[in-house]
């Protein structure tokens, strides 16, 4: 889904929007409350209907009386810095080329996604000439993210929409053994690491 953002508004932090988790469950277990949750997010954020509805459909999947610590609990798992990096290189000429991806999960339910890619080439030496080269990419999106009210062992899936407007799921699954601060995992199949 694709929405101009720019008129976009986003919960102050975790906690503000786990008051609200808490009160969508109030007003109405399952999909009541839900639907009540779509709705303020069109009224009160400036969402369009089929965002929010994305939006609601991953943050209150189940909506029930655990859903708040629940997503609190995800969020506080997610949280941070994650990189992932690649390399290669061929001789003789000495050919490199390498990618760092970031994504950056903030208590304020913002995101910042960084790409950055080069390549390079340097030439054998020679008595008659030296040649070498690098180009660098960088590619940098941004947006807000929620997690969701319901996470299995293996991982979980946060929502996440750019500034552009793009609505998306974001997979994340748990590729170490720990069940507090995870260290590593996998985003969207991708291995990353905790910085």
């Amino acid at each position: 889904m694709r929405y101009t953002a720019s008129s976009m508004q986003n919960f102050r932090n975790v906690d503000a929007l786990c008051g609200v988790i808490k009160k969508a469950f109030e007003w109405g277990a399952g999909t009541h409350g839900r639907d009540l949750f779509a709705n303020g997010l069109v009224k009160g954020l400036g969402f369009e209907q089929e965002q929010a509805d994305f939006y609601a459909s991953v943050v209150l999947s189940r909506n029930t009386e655990s859903s708040a610590d629940r997503a609190r609990t995800a969020a506080a798992a997610v949280m941070g810095r994650w990189t992932a990096a690649q390399s290669q290189g061929l001789n003789p000429s000495v050919y490199v080329s390498g990618t760092q991806e970031t994504w950056e999960f903030k208590d304020d339910l913002t995101y910042a996604r960084r790409q950055l890619s080069y390549e390079g080439y340097v030439a054998p030496p020679s008595p008659f000439s030296s040649f070498s080269y690098s180009r660098p990419r960088e590619r940098v999106e941004g947006g807000i993210w929620a997690p969701p009210d319901w996470s299995e062992y293996e991982g979980l899936t946060l929502v996440i929409i750019s500034n552009g407007g793009a609505a998306r799921r974001l997979v994340v699954e748990w590729t170490d053994p720990s069940q507090f601060y995870h260290t590593s995992c996998k985003l969207n199949g991708s291995v990353y690491a905790r910085d």
